[in-house]
């Protein structure tokens, strides 16, 4: 089995903006994963800071996008070579045949995401000629263009990796439940569905920085456990527009951000003690989750949820989603044998694998796509020979 194994790599920094997931998977000729190898970076304070300034920025510096498309790109290449040396390093401990990377896959930094705009795009940063020259590899980026070009929203993507995985592994209907910096779902069975549901982490942290300096997130819940819910807050924000689309839809940062929260609070014309709004941000994060899959599921009786990105250990998150989802079954991903944090890495190394030799893909139940497409684009390194 092992000599027709091909690896690939995927990289993922999502909205969260806390740091890059990288990794190194091997796959067999069917596309089953056989191994994997993880890394983790986060980003440094300053660059945090610049994304975060883009993210809400109105207009934009030219210079400022460029630099931080360069250090985007030289920060994921700092990943790829770590995840290299573990590569090679397990191949030879394990006696494997070949420890060569076929190709990565780079998500890149989403900074805008207008996919209802009248001039519809979804723009992502991190210099992926970087990565294609210093480590003389196939990169596949760009991904979500394609898919706005044949009429779909350029997300969500990762449900298309969810179909492959897990439809492979199970015959009943299965929610997965992607906690990022947005949250989003997965419903496979008969009748696929994926969309965002709304904001899941990017709120969270963004409010207990604002008040807690001294924390990037809210570990484990601990601080909005400390407060109360105020339900009026709760209806305020439960009236946005977003959460009554219909899919197929996605959002971002750029819908769901900080100063829509202050906005909110002040058109109820009184204070709420920080750590309320905390606690009710929580409940807008699982109410708006339920919401979503009551409305797909037709008020279903106990579906199974796997959770994965890094709120999957916000226990106070996962909670409250079981209290508002009283007959689901709530588990990890790792119950399926894939790591929760790394679960969008993998699949951007399993689209590099359908972008490498030219896989058309069907978004049409997930992203609201017209057509299949192969989703992507590529670069090749200049050849030894070449040179």
């Amino acid at each position: 089995m092992d000599d027709r194994l091909e690896w690939f790599i995927g990289i993922m920094s999502g909205t969260s903006l806390d740091g890059v997931d990288c990794v190194a998977v091997a796959f067999d000729a069917t596309g089953r994963i056989q191994h994997m190898l993880t890394d983790y970076a986060e980003f440094t304070a300053e660059l945090v800071h610049q994304l975060h300034q883009l993210a809400s920025a109105q207009t934009f510096a030219v210079d400022q996008i460029a630099t931080i498309h360069q250090q985007l790109g030289h920060f994921y290449s700092q990943s790829v070579g770590r995840i290299l040396k573990k590569l090679h390093g397990f191949a030879k401990v394990n006696a494997l045949p070949s420890s060569t990377v076929t190709a990565v896959g780079c998500h890149g930094q989403t900074i805008r995401h207008m996919p209802l705009a009248p001039t519809r795009f979804t723009w992502q940063l991190g210099a992926p000629h970087s990565i294609c020259q210093q480590h003389r590899l196939v990169v596949c980026y760009d991904f979500r263009r394609m898919d706005l070009a044949v009429g779909g929203q350029g997300a969500p993507l990762a449900p298309l990796f969810h179909q492959h995985y897990f439809l492979t592994r199970t015959k009943q209907s299965l929610v997965i439940l992607n906690l990022g910096g947005i949250a989003n779902v997965t419903i496979l069975g008969k009748h696929p569905y994926a969309c965002d549901t709304g904001p899941a982490n990017t709120l969270l942290d963004r409010w207990i920085a604002r008040h807690r300096a001294e924390f990037k997130y809210d570990h484990d819940g601990q601080w909005g456990r400390q407060g109360t819910l105020d339900e009026p807050l709760l209806a305020k924000l439960l009236e946005h527009p977003y959460f009554k689309l219909a899919a197929p839809k996605s959002t971002g940062p750029e819908t769901f951000h900080i100063s829509w929260i202050d906005e909110q609070i002040a058109a109820l014309g009184r204070s709420i003690l920080p750590v309320d709004v905390q606690m009710t941000l929580h409940h807008l994060t699982a109410a708006s989750i339920a919401a979503h899959l009551n409305s797909a599921q037709g008020q279903q009786v106990g579906f199974e949820i796997l959770v994965c990105g890094g709120g999957s250990d916000n226990s106070l998150l996962l909670d409250l989603i079981g209290r508002y989802l009283p007959n689901c079954s709530i588990a990890s991903t790792l119950t399926r044998n894939i790591d929760p944090h790394f679960l969008e890495a993998c699949a951007f190394a399993w689209l590099a694998r359908q972008r490498f030799y030219s896989i058309a893909l069907d978004g049409r139940a997930f992203t609201g796509a017209k057509e299949a497409a192969i989703l992507g684009s590529m670069i090749l390194p200049l050849s030894e020979d070449s040179m």
